[in-house]
Parts: C-alpha cells; sequence; structure tokens
C-alpha cells in the first residue's frame, strides 16, 4: 500500500526481508514466530529515509486502507492485537497499545482521538494512546466478507456482531440501544 506525506511517499506491505535490512524492529522478546510482519518504508525522492519492520505475535492481520491511518504527523497501523503510532517521517515508535485480546482490524478518526475496531472489543483512544473506554459484547466483531465494520454516524458508533445483534454506542462507550437482526 502507498501512502503519502507531505514529500513523503510511504509503503506499506507484508515483510520478506531480513531483519538486518531494517534501520529499526519492533518486536516482542518471545520465542514463536510472529503471525504478522510489516515491512514500512518512508522515501523521498526514491531514496530511503527510514525502514522499519514491525511484528506481532496474536492473531494476524493484514494491511488494508482501514487499518492504516495518517494523523498530523504520525502513522498509525494496527498489527496483530496492538495499534502503534510511529512519527513520520523517521518512523521513531511514539507508543504502542494493545487494543484487543486477538486482533485489531480497522482504526478510526473519532473527534480528537481514535476508535479500534477488534475482534472482541471496541477500544477509544486518545491521541496520546490512553484508553478511554473499552466495549465488548455478546460475540466476536467478525462477520464474513469484512461486513461487520465499525460506522460512525452524528457521534453514534455502531458495530454488528456474530449473533446478529447491532450495537449503537454513543461516545463514551455506553449503548444506546441494540436491535437483533440475525
Amino acid at each position: 500500500m502507498q501512502l503519502q506525506y507531505h514529500k513523503y511517499s510511504i509503503d506499506v506491505k507484508p515483510a520478506s526481508s531480513e531483519k538486518s535490512e531494517y534501520n529499526m524492529v519492533i518486536s516482542e522478546d518471545v520465542y514463536f514466530m510472529p503471525s504478522t510482519s510489516i515491512d514500512i518504508t518512508v522515501s523521498n525522492d526514491g531514496n530511503s529515509v527510514s525502514r522499519i519492520l514491525v511484528e506481532g505475535f496474536a492473531g494476524a492481520t493484514g494491511i488494508y486502507d482501514d487499518n492504516i491511518l495518517i494523523d498530523d504527523s504520525y502513522l498509525l497501523l494496527c498489527v496483530s492485537d496492538c495499534v502503534y503510532r510511529l512519527r513520520l517521517p523517521n518512523l521513531e515508535l511514539d507508543w504502542k497499545r494493545k487494543c484487543d485480546v486477538a486482533t485489531c482490524f480497522t482504526i478510526s478518526k473519532f473527534k480528537e482521538d481514535y476508535l479500534i475496531h477488534g475482534e472482541l472489543q471496541i477500544v477509544r483512544l486518545s491521541k496520546q494512546g490512553d484508553i478511554k473506554w473499552v466495549f465488548s459484547a455478546r460475540d466476536i466483531f467478525v462477520l464474513p466478507n469484512r461486513e461487520s465494520q465499525l460506522l460512525i454516524d452524528n457521534d453514534v458508533i455502531s458495530i454488528k456482531d456474530w449473533q446478529g445483534y447491532i450495537y449503537y454506542l454513543d461516545e463514551n462507550g455506553k449503548v444506546l440501544k441494540e436491535d437483533y437482526v440475525g
């Protein structure tokens, strides 16, 4: 995936290189193979400014338009069960926050914060990486074909779970109503 940040080009793709080829590796110190390995390269006029590897060890995460976000001078991305905020253009780690016990699927801007759609939780994070609230439901927030997307409409957050319940949340993560749609 190609992104633009001012004069910089950002390339985000599945990693396929040796760890020694990166300026920095962000990884847990574990003895297992990572479930997700993301290669991020920032370049200017074809010259590499920074290249890092981010590894995750919980549920696997792909690379999609809705799990990567540029906000001000930061790149945010979901990798496994965590969200990473990296300072652009040098990709220095600003913070990392675990936001789900399994996998984080999407990240969205919400007011001055971020909403994270995880497999088991919806999380509101401040720009400083502090968890403001967490919402869990009867079942997982996963449906076939990425159908269970987090939607925001007039400050009302909605999400559908595996059992067919749609939850409508206010900006504080409190349930306004829920509907069973099967």
